[in-house]
């Protein structure tokens, strides 16, 4: 949808689940208010570096703890980047941003998961464990819907005793 940006100038907007950004036309086409162009194809990239708080419980076997935990984390936007190709006047162009209106620079989560870890010598073990992470508030405000990221993290590991 082409419509005009704060700074009133005539741009595609590009709405998608987690915000919407603003794409600027060629200088060559003459965009209308309300014209609408095709995307063809978008890569949408968002890293966020969590801080957890966890309760963790351990049943110990001879060689095999087995571990379950719950806890919430602050959820840190650390890269938002999109990439999509859109068609003007019959043309594909190549667009990229990082700047991505509505998404939140923090969202709150919560966390459950369960593990298992095998010593494999009295200071060495090798560990598994799944996580299911969900969001406690939405990742997104202003944009056109709001949005509940639910990873399922698969960790594994060695572990040193010292």
């Amino acid at each position: 949808l082409r419509i005009k940006d704060k700074s009133d100038q005539l741009t595609h907007l590009y709405n998608w689940s987690s915000g919407n950004l603003f794409l600027p036309p060629k200088p060559a086409t003459g965009p209308v208010v309300v014209d609408s162009v095709k995307a063809f194809e978008s890569h949408n990239t968002l890293q966020y570096v969590s801080i957890p708080f966890a309760f963790k419980y351990t049943y110990s076997f001879t060689k095999c703890d087995v571990f379950t935990s719950f806890g919430t984390s602050v959820n840190i936007l650390t890269k938002s980047k999109i990439e999509t190709a859109i068609e003007n006047d019959r043309h594909k162009e190549a667009s990229t941003s990082t700047k991505i209106n509505g998404l939140k620079s923090k969202y709150f989560g919560g966390n459950l998961s369960a593990g298992i870890s095998y010593g494999i010598t009295g200071k060495i073990a090798v560990s598994f464990t799944p996580s299911y992470n969900f969001a406690l508030t939405s990742a997104t405000t202003d944009a056109a819907v709001k949005t509940y990221p639910q990873p399922i993290v698969l960790v594994t590991g060695i572990r040193f005793k010292l």
